[in-house]
């Protein structure tokens, strides 16, 4: 049986930094290219002119206007032929399970350093004559936004930890459902949406019942991550705002108020939550009941691993209220 070696291109939106030195699933490997070099490959695999191709380096964060280097993810395997015989479904099928396992590494990644690193596109292709033909992949349909994920030589040994040990879907289950309610907060593109996504998380990783709602999940979202009383009266106080500016839309319809919400810090509050709480491996319940019972900067008491890294919520520019 004639074996072909097919190659794999993939670039990566929102990659910055490190990347390069994360670990990924074989067959795969992260490399860092510069763009003239990633646009001829790709227009080559998607039949696309220069220019369209130009623009959705930039358009979906793989490299941006600023920059002359973007990565790949590359990979070589040698199977036989794809596109040939009565069982080339499963063969297919083979390769979107080695893609899966990728997208999985990466969505983890994202939810450790707070970014969405995503495939803009993905090939598999051979070479013949030294021309790239592609066999099958195409672009991606997700919806791509401006969420750098930055690995630095201080983060990647962890990063590269937290990607190997977790999995996909997360347990409890009340993890996986607010990581991906988080997830859909990165790809909404009209502010209000994104903002409900981010509240609708928060309250699957805190609410436990009907009555105080803001009241609660405010409290336990600011013991739970508050380093100190300061820390955990200021994160009280910018939940409590963020659920009055929920209710107004709710209610009137009206976004008004939304640009008082600092998206990007309410997104980092749902992802340190969400560590955190992936840490514990508690009940939903016998979280809230432990948090109940403590006070502001008192989060540490809570956690099953006390040595877990802090998130440093609070701005430089914090004065206590």
């Amino acid at each position: 049986m004639t074996l072909i070696e097919y190659q794999y291109f993939a670039p990566l939106a929102n990659a910055r930094g490190h990347f390069r030195s994360l670990t990924v699933p074989e067959p795969f490997k992260i490399e860092r290219w510069q763009r003239a070099r990633m646009v001829k490959l790709w227009r080559q695999l998607a039949w696309l002119p220069k220019l369209e191709i130009e623009v959705q380096t930039e358009d979906r964060e793989v490299v941006p206007h600023d920059y002359d280097v973007g990565h790949v993810v590359v990979a070589t395997l040698r199977r036989t032929s794809i596109n040939e015989g009565a069982d080339w479904l499963s063969r297919i099928h083979g390769l979107d399970k080695l893609e899966d396992l990728l997208k999985e590494r990466l969505r983890l990644v994202g939810l450790y350093l707070c970014g969405q690193p995503e495939l803009a596109a993905s090939y598999w292709y051979t070479v013949e004559d030294r021309k790239p033909e592609l066999a099958y992949g195409g672009m991606s349909t997700t919806s791509i936004r401006a969420f750098p994920t930055t690995p630095n030589q201080n983060t990647i040994r962890a990063t590269n930890e937290f990607s190997r040990v977790r999995k996909l879907p997360l347990s409890p289950d009340y993890l996986q459902t607010a990581l991906e309610h988080w997830e859909e907060s990165h790809r909404s593109k009209q502010k209000h949406l994104e903002f409900f996504s981010l509240m609708v998380a928060l309250e699957t990783l805190f609410n436990v019942g009907a009555q105080d709602i803001r009241y609660r999940v405010s409290r336990s979202v600011a013991v739970l991550l508050g380093d100190d009383a300061d820390e955990s009266d200021y994160i009280f106080e910018v939940v409590k705002e963020a659920y009055d500016v929920r209710s107004k839309l709710v209610h009137t319809g009206k976004p008004k108020g939304l640009d008082k919400v600092w998206l990007w810090h309410l997104r980092r509050i749902v992802q340190a939550s969400i560590l955190k709480m992936l840490e514990l491996q508690l009940p939903k319940d016998e979280i809230s009941a432990r948090l109940t019972r403590l006070g502001f900067g008192e989060g540490a008491r809570v956690t099953a691993n006390p040595s877990i890294e802090r998130t440093g919520l609070r701005p430089a520019a914090h004065v206590k209220r």
